[in-house]
């Protein structure tokens, strides 16, 4: 991506275990660093969206689209490329029974290896909080606030207009394209190591803002509590969204086809909130009033998620999309019960998604269900599903009354 008209950023970490230094444009991705500036060309350009993996490297250990993270965020970093792997050694990818043509995939095993490269010098970062770009030339701009505390966080967050960011899963989709987008400030909260945190009391799970699907997926005491909560994870997207997307930025991107804020509204979840004032918890069936308008001022952020420990009898997740992985839900369902009722969450069949009074009711009163059809009245009550590119409002009508019918007859069956 070209510099364009802001001013450069001196980045320094390490690539494929030397270390590197770079001057960089703010806006410039993980991905054209590494193809354009060092060379490392095993580092693809496929979608640009975080589907095809043809753009994997590994951050840390943890394998990343470096399609959708900015170049800054890799201060400090271990980053590895396809080039560290010796070439001789297949057998990982032998044993699995890829195929490697070179052409939409992550592997370049002709590129010369990167001890072989001539890279600048090593020298410190700045230590200012904030990158500024330059407003010179009427190019643009864009200012990166880098807060070290959360306080500093909601400081900034009071003061300037910034957009909040964290792992970039949904920001930084086709970033090249999105020229616009390169005109904001924004405020990056990766670096908040007091929001990436798991804590456990007697009565509650708190999940801090920046803990990742990938967080949930590897802990087996969350899998044990909360299932749905894995469920929902390993649906969203590839292992390389799963490791950086967060279930804060889930919830504050609002789209009603979401997959973790289903099963985090089923199980009762509350939205802490907090602004340089204080602090606010919401019950998450309630934070949201309409598509993409939220119970949230501009000064304030998501800081964690508050889920209450509770015993169920029965727990379900339900994704229905157009293949088993890497698609957006058109009609989805989280279903939980316990000695207090049913909890029922829809998705994708409403402008947000919605907890389902009526269908709960149905299912609580001990009624018989005859058929799928029986479930239909419930359903146009709690829900309104829309015509669009993906669905017909009638084919989600359909499906969410089949799905939710067998998964009851299912779980009542048990």
């Amino acid at each position: 991506m070209p510099p364009g008209n802001r001013s450069p950023i001196d980045v320094a970490f390490t690539l494929n275990g030397l270390e590197v230094a770079i001057t960089i444009d703010p806006a410039e991705r993980l991905l054209d660093t590494l193809r354009y500036r060092f060379g490392m060309t095993g580092t693809k350009e496929g979608c640009g969206e975080g589907e095809c993996g043809a753009c994997t490297v590994h951050v840390d250990g943890i394998p990343v689209n470096s399609c959708l993270i900015p170049t800054y965020q890799m201060r400090g970093t271990q980053v590895r490329t396809v080039e560290s792997i010796d070439p001789a050694d297949l057998s990982a990818l032998l044993g699995s029974g890829a195929t490697q043509c070179g052409a939409c995939t992550p592997w370049e095993l002709h590129a010369a290896p990167a001890h072989g490269r001539q890279l600048v010098p090593l020298y410190r970062l700045r230590r200012d909080h904030r990158w500024r770009g330059s407003d010179a030339g009427g190019g643009g701009s864009m200012t990166v606030f880098m807060p070290t505390t959360l306080t500093e966080a909601l400081e900034i967050r009071r003061d300037e207009d910034a957009t909040p960011m964290a792992g970039g899963t949904d920001l930084l989709v086709h970033w090249p394209e999105q020229l616009e987008r390169h005109d904001r400030d924004y405020l990056d909260l990766w670096g908040l190591d007091e929001l990436r945190r798991i804590d456990w009391s007697d009565d509650t799970l708190e999940l801090g803002a920046l803990t990742t699907y990938w967080d949930v997926v590897t802990d087996p005491v969350i899998g044990a509590a909360f299932p749905l909560l894995v469920d929902a994870a390993r649906q969203v997207g590839a292992v390389q969204i799963q490791t950086r997307g967060t279930w804060a930025g889930n919830i504050a991107n609002g789209s009603p086809a979401a997959d973790g804020v289903p099963v985090l509204m089923a199980y009762g979840a509350s939205v802490v909130i907090a602004s340089s004032e204080g602090r606010r918890d919401v019950p998450l069936e309630r934070f949201y009033s309409g598509y993409k308008e939220m119970d949230l001022t501009p000064d304030e952020l998501i800081v964690a998620i508050r889920i209450p420990r509770r015993t169920y009898r029965h727990q379900r997740f339900i994704k229905v999309g157009s293949r088993r992985a890497q698609a957006i839900a058109k009609v989805g369902a989280a279903m939980v019960s316990n000695g207090s009722g049913w909890r029922v969450v829809a998705s994708s069949v409403a402008p947000t998604i919605r907890r389902c009074p009526t269908i709960e009711a149905r299912i609580s009163n001990g009624e018989p269900l005859e058929s799928p059809d029986d479930l239909l009245p419930a359903i146009r009550t709690d829900v309104s599903p829309i015509d669009d590119l993906r669905s017909t409002a009638a084919y989600r009508e359909q499906v969410m009354s089949r799905v939710l019918y067998y998964a009851i007859e299912e779980m009542n069956h048990r």
